[in-house]
């Protein structure tokens, strides 16, 4: 039989992947017909940063950029180039929680939203670089600002509905 920690895990990373999945048939659907002049929050990227904070174990690279490889093939964004920024942002993530003792739920949301913004702006630089057509800028930009207000609600429904807690040394050392 597993360890209950390697059983806990797959059970994250089995949500994890049934969240995204969720999330992206929503996406795909054709609710509106006419084009918008404002985007929506992108849910995906606030979910991986929240699990990277929060549950870094939960959620791998590998894992993290199949699922944004596969959102980018669907929404027909250049392939690779938002999963390697994603990833890059959660490892940096990852990295930044693990050193920080004195975290609380207001330095996620900043660390997040920081990890956003740096994500946002770097791929509308590559874009530009390499003479790729971008969507327009204020669709980007209310993209951004949009995920980053709905990364509390994010916190909230991964806390209080899924059960997904942050991990403690104590929790670490017990097994």
């Amino acid at each position: 039989m597993a360890e209950p920690r390697t059983s806990g895990v797959w059970k994250l990373r089995v949500t994890f992947v049934g969240v995204t999945m969720a999330l992206l048939f929503v996406r795909l659907l054709p609710l509106q017909t006419t084009p918008s002049t404002i985007s929506g929050p992108d849910i995906i990227m606030a979910v991986i940063f929240y699990l990277s904070l929060q549950r870094p174990d939960a959620v791998p690279s590998v894992l993290i950029g199949a699922i944004i490889l596969i959102e980018d093939m669907f929404l027909q964004r250049p392939p690779g180039l938002m999963a390697a920024l994603i990833i890059l942002a959660s490892a940096w993530l990852k990295l930044t929680a693990s050193q920080t003792q004195d975290r609380n739920w207001f330095k996620d949301w900043w660390m997040s939203a920081l990890a956003m913004i740096a994500t946002t702006v770097i791929m509308r630089i590559v874009l530009t670089l390499a003479l790729v057509p971008r969507p327009p800028t204020l669709l980007h930009y209310t993209q951004l600002l949009s995920t980053i207000l709905v990364f509390p609600i994010v916190a909230f429904v991964a806390y209080y509905v899924l059960q997904i807690h942050p991990e403690t040394a104590l929790d670490r050392d017990k097994y």
